[in-house]
C-alpha cells in the first residue's frame, strides 16, 4: 500500500487535527470549512488519491442513495457512497471496493460536498456527485454478488459447508456449529 503524508503548514495540519477531532466527536467542530486529506484510492476514480474532500456536517435531511458521506468507521473518518438504504440503516461502498457493509444512521458524520484533486495528480478524476457514478457502483455491486451464487450453491451441494463456516461475500462469516 502507498504510503500518505500530509502536506501543508503547521497551522493547515493543525486545522485538520481541529476537524478531524471536531467530525470524531472528541472536540467541537471548528467553524469554517471542513476539509480533510483523502488518503485511500476507494473512491477512484471519481475521489483520486490525497484529493481534499470539503464535508457538510449534520445531515439534517439524512443521507440519500448516491450521496457521498463521511462516516465514522472506528477511530477513521471514512468516504464512501450510500447505495441502498434500509430503514435507518445504510449500505455503504467505496466505489473502487468491491464489497461493502450496511452501517447505522448514527455513524454519519456529514456529506462530501466539494472534492479537490491534488494538483500535482494526472488522474482523469470524475463528478463523485453524478447519478451514473452511483448506478455503476450498484450494478457492479449486484454483478460481484450475483457470480458468488454459483459458488455458494455448488458448495452447498457438494458439502463443504458442513465445516461450520460459510464464505459470504467473499469474506468468511459466523458459520453453523
Amino acid at each position: 500500500m502507498r504510503e500518505v503524508t500530509l502536506s501543508g503548514t503547521p497551522q493547515e495540519k493543525e486545522r485538520m487535527l481541529d476537524v478531524w477531532l471536531g467530525l470524531t466527536g472528541q472536540a467541537p467542530l471548528p467553524e469554517g470549512p471542513l476539509e480533510l486529506p483523502v488518503l485511500s484510492g476507494s473512491m477512484r476514480p471519481d475521489i483520486p488519491l490525497e484529493s481534499k474532500i470539503r464535508i457538510e456536517p449534520h445531515l439534517s435531511s439524512g443521507p440519500r442513495v448516491g450521496d457521498v458521506i463521511v462516516y465514522l468507521e472506528g477511530e477513521r473518518l471514512v468516504a464512501h457512497r450510500v447505495l441502498w438504504r434500509l430503514g435507518d440503516r445504510f449500505f455503504m461502498k467505496g466505489d473502487a471496493n468491491r464489497w461493502g457493509h450496511w452501517i447505522p444512521r448514527g455513524r454519519f458524520r456529514g456529506r462530501v460536498a466539494d472534492v479537490f484533486p491534488p494538483e500535482e495528480s494526472d488522474a482523469p478524476g470524475g463528478d463523485p456527485f453524478s447519478t451514473e457514478a452511483a448506478r455503476k457502483s450498484r450494478q457492479t455491486y449486484l454483478r460481484d454478488l450475483i457470480l458468488l451464487v454459483p459458488r455458494f450453491l455448488r458448495d452447498l451441494l457438494t458439502g463443504n459447508l458442513s465445516t461450520g463456516r460459510v464464505r459470504f461475500l467473499g469474506r468468511k462469516n459466523i458459520g453453523h456449529p
